[in-house]
């Protein structure tokens, strides 16, 4: 693994195993190298020794977060701010190295953040070196970032505290404002507000920027905003109280964050001349832009004029596939195993990529196709494509081959997570296949994208509202930056979802969790076969934010090969015409003979003496107590004799009480198979 390190341009050197400062070739400032003989031989002599990374002669600087520490305060520093993906590695004793390219001639200090170093002058371990037991692994193979600003930005700086600031000139001037009024502007926001009193703050110079900006978006005046920032509660109980180091601290924190502020500020201003002053107030309350701006953060306050304004010009809602899955979102399509869910994706990935037929709705246009599969091999998709193909007649060759079916791409991914737990966030953390997946959409071009499935890809607690939540929101946030449609395949084991996470009394497709996460849900279930019609999978729609829900859709399966296709209403009705053909006869038979008895059976639907308890207490045999299928049956036979016309209904007047019953019709009766 060294040798690997070094072709990738890394100096090393061997360190015992186990440890991390028993060096074994001579100090690690001069011998570290990327001389692949010189590693050979290293490491040929010492085989199992741990790998040192000397990251300034690597052209590297390291964030090393001891994530395990309770004191760490990385995840709260990262709040706001974009971690880019780089090459990463989980350290030994559960922290990890996010390693970036470092500037040339940049200078880094030795902290971020309370337990947490920027490493350049210095080295590392690499995997998969050990120490305390563990072992260090890679968790993003990535190439090594740009070093982002929130790590260059901690660099000592050099400016003299002594030399005066430029002025910064206000472009809207307004009225002399007081101290005691600015103080009490800004602590208007509940947030400002923490951060100006040092409330809830985790490291006091992190709140320093964000009190120092509200101070400048309502004042110009430099004497004035550091007299009120150097007697907030933030600054006065916040950093060193140790004479000088306090005063240093202080003073190269005004001369780094005041120019930033007062330039922010002055931008607030220009657009508040514009938008009025309660506008800009309001936007730094809340962290949203003022009526109007638009913004990352929302599109701030507006009126229904404006809002009608803004989206009239808009186009619809677009489907990939009409009204069922809708292009940037994310669909959940739940079901138990075996019903077929994977089948009908590919059927749809064909008429989506090739445009040459629809199974559960109108396909938009012809466009890419991308299948992640964590659970069957390409080999078994391909199998069912070639049966697809066949049942559709396209031809796998000529211009179907380079123009239909090159529209589809898949990808094996078993054993990969896209969503895994995280001790130090309760939603649970993306992976660095979540970010692959981008990359694979954007690279094909993908307008509609298959995950099958969720019981591989999803590896957190699949009952906690939280993780699930934010699993969606992600795939979501894809979908709409790549203007695709994501349809996430999902259904889990009970038995093994319960020793997993602790008892549940649904499966995966039914949890709250999952239901309430996805905005765009479709359910698929298996009906068996049943009074002559086929077994048969239903697709319904349980869910859309989008306009109102589509019909159910009955889907009948090829026995030879498996291909879907539509069980129209018409094969339903007539496989039930048939099945119940001698049951209604039946039925007529019985009704016949207690009407010849005098004892006719009664049209009640309810009560104790309802048209079934009729039937049963003369002919039990064939109507038992408390048996729904066959009550069920007796009621739609009933129906058609009423409806053809064989059977009517009748008054009776017994015991003070009118009540209905069925009496039999005549061929002679001029009522005789008009119907009802």
């Amino acid at each position: 693994m060294a040798l690997h390190w070094a072709k990738l341009g890394l100096c090393v050197f061997p360190v015992q195993n186990g440890t991390k400062d028993k060096l074994l070739a001579g100090g690690w400032q001069t011998v570290a190298s990327n001389d692949l003989a010189q590693v050979e031989q290293w490491w040929t002599q010492n085989s199992d020794a741990n790998i040192g990374c000397n990251l300034a002669k690597s052209g590297l600087v390291a964030v090393d977060a001891d994530i395990y520490k309770p004191e760490c305060e990385f995840n709260a520093f990262m709040q706001g701010r974009n971690l880019p993906a780089t090459l990463t590695q989980k350290s030994a004793r559960g922290g990890f190295h996010l390693i970036f390219r470092a500037e040339d001639a940049a200078k880094y200090p030795g902290k971020l953040c309370e337990a947490t170093e920027i490493k350049h002058n210095g080295y590392i371990m690499l995997a998969p070196s050990t120490f305390a037991g563990g072992i260090y692994t890679v968790e993003n193979w990535a190439e090594p970032a740009p070093c982002p600003e929130w790590v260059s930005q901690r660099q000592a700086s050099t400016f003299d505290a002594h030399t005066p600031l430029t002025p910064i000139n206000d472009p809207n001037p307004a009225a002399p404002i007081t101290d005691e009024r600015l103080v009490e502007l800004i602590c208007g926001s509940p947030a400002n507000a923490d951060h100006f009193n040092g409330k809830n703050v985790v490291d006091w110079s992190e709140s320093y920027f964000p009190v120092l900006s509200a101070l400048c978006l309502f004042s110009s005046d430099e004497e004035q905003v550091r007299r009120v920032v150097m007697a907030s509660p933030l600054v006065q109980n916040g950093p060193p109280k140790d004479g000088k180091t306090r005063a240093q601290k202080v003073e190269r924190l005004w001369a780094t964050e005041y120019p930033k502020a007062a330039r922010r500020g002055a931008q607030e201003r220009q657009q508040a001349a514009a938008q009025g002053a309660h506008g800009a107030q309001i936007a730094a309350a809340i962290g949203q832009p003022a009526s109007g701006q638009g913004g990352t953060t929302g599109d701030g306050l507006m009126s229904l004029v404006e809002m009608r304004t803004k989206f009239e010009k808009e186009p619809p809602q677009a489907f990939v596939i009409e009204r069922r899955i809708p292009e940037g979102e994310a669909t959940l399509l739940s079901g138990d195993g075996g019903t077929g869910k994977t089948y009908l994706m590919q059927q749809v990935a064909v008429y989506v990529g090739t445009g040459s037929g629809e199974i559960i709705g109108k396909v938009d246009r012809v466009s890419p196709v991308l299948i992640w599969t964590a659970e069957d091999t390409l080999k078994i998709l391909d199998e069912r494509f070639q049966h697809i193909e066949k049942s559709r007649h396209i031809a796998s060759c000529g211009q179907w081959k380079h123009e239909g079916l090159a529209n589809i791409n898949c990808r094996d991914v078993l054993g990969v997570a896209l969503w895994v737990v995280d001790r130090d966030n309760p939603a649970g953390k993306a992976t660095p296949a979540m970010a692959a997946l981008a990359a694979d959409i954007r690279a094909t071009s993908a307008r509609f994208v298959v995950l099958d499935n969720a019981s591989n890809l999803f590896q957190a607690n699949p009952n906690d509202q939280v993780q699930v939540t934010a699993f969606a929101t992600e795939l979501r946030r894809i979908a709409r930056e790549n203007h695709c449609a994501i349809v996430l395949l999902a259904h889990v084991n009970a038995e093994t979802a319960s020793t997993k996470f602790g008892p549940i009394s649904k499966t995966y497709s039914g949890t709250v969790a999952w239901n309430n996460a996805f905005r765009s849900r479709m359910f698929i279930r298996k009906v068996p076969a049943e009074n002559g019609i086929p077994e048969h999978v239903v697709v319904s729609h349980e869910k859309t934010n989008y306009g109102a829900l589509a019909e159910p859709v009955r889907l009948k399966r090829n026995p030879e090969n498996g291909v879907l296709s539509s069980l129209s209403n018409h094969e339903i009705a007539d496989a039930i015409d048939e099945s119940l053909s001698p049951f209604v006869e039946q039925v007529f038979t019985h009704i016949e003979l207690a009407y010849k008895r005098g004892e006719p059976i009664r049209t009640s639907l309810t009560g104790s003496r309802n048209f079934y308890q009729c039937l049963a207490e003369m002919f039990g045999k064939d109507y038992p107590d408390g048996d729904k299928e066959t009550r069920r049956k007796v009621r739609i036979s009933i129906e058609r004799l009423f409806a053809s016309g064989r059977i009517t209904k009748l008054k009776e007047w017994k015991k003070g009480n009118d009540f209905q019953s069925w009496g039999v019709l005549q061929p002679d009766d001029p009522r005789y198979g008009k119907g009802a």
